[in-house]
């Protein structure tokens, strides 16, 4: 992949088995509104410690979760869509992400970050404090890891609608990442602050969301008046022509491309 362009074709890599493994989802008619409560939850995982193998033997990480602290401790299905699109991209070429700033938005355990970092990427986790400790100590289990692979792996506090990007000194190179944070309704007005901002700083975002909710819609509206939004699923799943990319239940990857801005 270009350091400044589009994602390119990968194989699919999502399989029978990584569906079965990662959550049941439930398939809809996306006209159908959600539950109140959670219509698609977290990765069920048996303890809160678990191993991550990435495909093609890269690295195998070892990661803990704090399941009943809530959402921000869990792990959610989106960002193991956008692990497999991130190991994918890296054994179609291994110099994809080799040395390419990352920040991560909502970051949670970590995981999405830090397969980015065993990668060869330097990755900025970010999250709320609270997340904080068990971000650092996921990232102390893994640094041999990623020091292996030449990728570096930080955590930064970063508050939607509240923390100025600025202060984590990004550049146009830059990719933003982030899995299912599209979630809680009350966040969706600061969220799309800071989609703002790294669209003003020409910043792409790389986003796996898992529809929950018909108002989902609310937020992509917001999102594309700023940015060009392309569904690119397709690229790593084969099967996800069938489902259309407003289905409930089903995750999905987008490239969010900044749209140059208006003219004074």
């Amino acid at each position: 992949m270009d350091k400044q362009d589009g994602p390119s074709q990968a194989e699919a890599w999502v399989n029978d088995s990584d569906l079965k493994q990662w959550a049941q989802l439930p398939s809809g008619d996306f006209q159908q509104e959600g539950e109140d409560t959670d219509a698609v939850g977290p990765v069920c995982v048996e303890a809160d410690a678990f191993s991550y193998t990435c495909r093609g033997g890269l690295a195998n990480l070892q990661i803990c979760t704090q399941q009943q602290k809530g959402t921000t401790f869990q792990l959610w299905p989106s960002s193991l869509l956008l692990c497999r699109y991130a190991e994918a991209q890296h054994v179609q070429d291994p110099s994809c992400w080799k040395g390419r700033q990352i920040i991560e938005l909502g970051c949670g355990v970590g995981l999405l970050g830090m397969v980015f970092a065993t990668l060869g990427a330097s990755v900025i986790l970010t999250d709320l404090m609270k997340a904080k400790d068990l971000v650092e100590s996921n990232i102390d289990k893994n640094n041999m890891a990623i020091a292996a692979a030449g990728g570096q792996a930080s955590f930064a506090e970063l508050a939607w609608g509240e923390t100025a990007i600025d202060t984590l000194q990004l550049s146009r190179t830059t990719l933003a990442i982030a899995a299912d944070v599209i979630y809680h309704q009350e966040l969706f007005e600061p969220l799309c602050s800071t989609f703002q901002a790294l669209g003003e700083a020409n910043i792409n975002v790389l986003l796996a969301h898992t529809r929950r909710w018909k108002h989902d819609s609310r937020f992509f509206r917001k999102v594309r008046k700023r940015f060009s939004v392309k569904d690119i699923t397709l690229e790593i799943q084969a099967d996800a022509a069938q489902y259309d990319s407003r289905s409930m239940g089903r995750a999905r990857l987008f490239w969010l491309t900044p749209l140059p801005s208006s003219a004074p």
